[in-house]
């Protein structure tokens, strides 16, 4: 029997969550599993160090830390603003994604975090930013 190895070819679907708390990707929803080369560096470290060794039909788990996976929480992302200076027409709500500038005119999200009287908290961490990513891997195919 196969087994995957560095620089294999792999075909494999995966579905991850967010410390367990929810379900948020799935490779399963596309017509395609993902196809990568194992030490390629297209995936994440700790995924393409599961794929090595893995059987077709094989299934595992990973957890990716939040370092490698969307960062970790900076608290100097966090700004507090008045109401007024939101673009017109936003009525802030907690939990409202809105887009902004950031350094250098690119276009960044951020949410809202609280909602005080005149005052709103904007946080551009991601999401998922701190929190450990779950991974299941199905290996369906290894491609020699």
């Amino acid at each position: 029997m196969t087994i995957s190895k560095h620089d294999s070819i792999v075909s494999f679907h995966y579905k991850n969550s967010c410390e367990g708390e929810f379900f948020f990707n799935s490779a399963k929803d596309r017509d395609e599993p993902l196809k990568v080369k194992i030490g390629s560096g297209q995936v994440m470290p700790e995924l393409e160090q599961a794929l090595i060794g893995m059987k077709e039909g094989e299934e595992k788990k990973v957890v990716v830390p939040p370092e490698n996976a969307y960062g970790l929480y900076r608290e100097e992302m966090i700004v507090v603003v008045d109401k007024s200076e939101l673009p017109d027409g936003i009525t802030p709500v907690k939990g409202m994604m809105i887009q902004g500038l950031s350094v250098g005119d690119s276009m960044i999200n951020v949410y809202i975090s609280d909602v005080n009287g005149d005052k709103v908290t904007l946080d551009a961490n991601h999401r998922f930013a701190g929190k450990h990513i779950d991974f299941e891997l199905e290996l369906l195919t290894i491609h020699e």
